[in-house]
Order: structure tokens, then C-alpha cells, then sequence
């Protein structure tokens, strides 16, 4: 296993050697948290553990792939409308979920909506 890490136009595969898998963000968190190593992490999902602290960049210049944000639900002909306005509201507040250098620290940027997070230790 690696991860293919992006620096401009420059890419790395990086080797990968552990005796920790977890295929649950929530799960690779809190190992990041509890200083188990380090972690690639959906932006929009460690804002909270930036914010205070607990995760911080460890090579901010290095960037994963892009990924897309999706929503599942059933089809039908017509949408319920808790539906149709809970996918409004994820598109509409998706933005205020992602982390901004004022928020994670010096040395960090902007992220786009589907960006993974650089790799992550704790502080």
C-alpha cells in the first residue's frame, strides 16, 4: 500500500508501513489524535480538531488527489422534499465546513471542497 502524493507538478508514491488499518475517518481521527501516526483526512471532516489544536499539517506543500463529494439516496421519480432539501443545504454549507489558514494555523491554505487533507499529527 502508498499513498501518491502531488507537489505541483511533481508526484510521489510514498511506501506505506504500519500496524494500524482503519477504514473509518472517524476511527483514523482519533488514532491521529491519540499520536498513532499520521493520516490522510477529508478537510471537511477534521476542521473541528484543527480548530482546536489537536491535528496539524505535518507537509502542507504535498496534496492527495481531489475527491468528489457525494450523496446516496434512493431514486425516484420525485425526490422527498426532506430530501431535496437536505442536498440544498449540504451544497450550500459545504463551503463553511472546509478549514482556512485563519482557522488551522500559519503554513496552511485554502482547501477546495473535495480536496484531501495533506497528512495530519498531532501537535
Amino acid at each position: 500500500m502508498s499513498w501518491r502524493l502531488s507537489k505541483g507538478a511533481n508526484t510521489e508514491r510514498v511506501p506505506l508501513r504500519g500496524g494500524l488499518a482503519i477504514n473509518d475517518y472517524a476511527g483514523v481521527i482519533q488514532a491521529a489524535v491519540a499520536d498513532m501516526g499520521i493520516a490522510e483526512v477529508p478537510s471537511i471532516l477534521c476542521r473541528r480538531e484543527l480548530q482546536r489544536g489537536l491535528l496539524t499539517p505535518v507537509m502542507p506543500e504535498w496534496q492527495f488527489e481531489e475527491v468528489d463529494l457525494s450523496a446516496y439516496y434512493l431514486s425516484r421519480r420525485h425526490p422527498s422534499r426532506v430530501v431535496e432539501l437536505f442536498l440544498a443545504h449540504c451544497s450550500a454549507n459545504a463551503e463553511n465546513c472546509l478549514v482556512s489558514p485563519a482557522e488551522s494555523g500559519p503554513g496552511t491554505r485554502e482547501v477546495s471542497k473535495s480536496e484531501k487533507v495533506p497528512v495530519w499529527r498531532r501537535k
